[in-house]
């Protein structure tokens, strides 16, 4: 898989908004990046499955960013479908990508969250992924590469070390997880047997990155002949300077006929 690379320094320049009004158009991708350290408001909001969930965390931190995530969902979808966000009702099961479990069946969406992150994509047509990852060497990375990467891609990371080797390898998993979800499989599918062309991350730019839309290129070959379709992988750093957060990777896996990606900083009750 092709992906388009780019870099991102803070969402937080993005337009702020809590939803847009209706779906995107059918070439769009919105994009939501959302600080869960936020404090969430709203949580009668969520259904009683959702609120127990956040009760059993053991950490408040690891609650209350759950609860900014699920309250943030609910929001962005309501905007969305002209639906209530309490009255949004989700199917969930076997490890799949979530879907709503009735209303208009036209939207897909995806959300990924990463320690403070949370990244949440709906789609104007087809399919949707996204996945983020922290930037941490947990020292167990080499132990993923070896199960989950293929031969391609773990020769690729034996030519690079330190902070090369680091940003290839969560550039690489994000991609991964992203088109899996994209897929319909969740994190239930099989990793190795997805391959991503990672010699494409500086080949392929996108043609504009005019405020508030990441524009791919028509004339680059940026869709995967086998899953059909388009990535984009970028840096994801919500006030990383302020408060010493560290910075994530991100990927965004659509269909080929999406051209735009439009982006959103998450802001509850509230619009630029």
């Amino acid at each position: 898989m092709q992906i388009q690379d780019g870099d991102i320094a803070d969402p937080a320049s993005w337009s702020r908004a809590e939803s847009i009004s209706g779906p995107p158009p059918p070439d769009e991708v919105a994009l939501w990046a959302i600080d869960l350290d936020e404090r969430a408001a709203g949580a009668s909001i969520l259904a009683p499955a959702e609120r127990a969930r956040a009760d059993a965390f053991r950490f408040e931190a690891d609650r209350s960013r759950f609860l900014a995530g699920r309250t943030a969902r609910r929001l962005i979808l309501a905007g969305a479908t002209g639906l209530k966000p309490e009255d949004l009702d989700f199917a969930e099961q076997n490890g799949a990508r979530p879907r709503l479990a009735h209303g208009p069946g036209a939207v897909e969406f995806s959300y990924s969250k990463s320690e403070s992150y949370g990244l949440f994509a709906i789609a104007g047509q087809g399919p949707v992924g996204v996945d983020l990852e922290a930037i941490a060497d947990t020292g167990d990375l080499e132990l993923v590469v070896e199960t989950h990467f293929a031969p391609s891609e773990r020769r690729h990371l034996a030519g690079l070390a330190g902070e090369a080797w680091l940003e290839a390898f969560y550039r690489i998993w994000t991609t991964k997880e992203a088109a899996l979800k994209a897929s319909g499989a969740g994190l239930s599918g099989d990793l190795s047997g997805l391959e991503v062309d990672i010699a494409a991350f500086n080949a392929a730019r996108p043609a504009s990155r005019a405020k508030g839309a990441l524009n791919f290129s028509s004339a680059q070959s940026d869709t995967d002949a086998t899953f059909g379709f388009k990535a984009y992988s970028f840096r994801l750093a919500i006030g990383a300077h302020e408060r010493g957060r560290r910075p994530a990777l991100a990927c965004i896996v659509c269909a080929p006929g999406i051209e735009a990606i439009r982006t959103y900083f998450f802001q509850p009750g509230g619009s630029d």
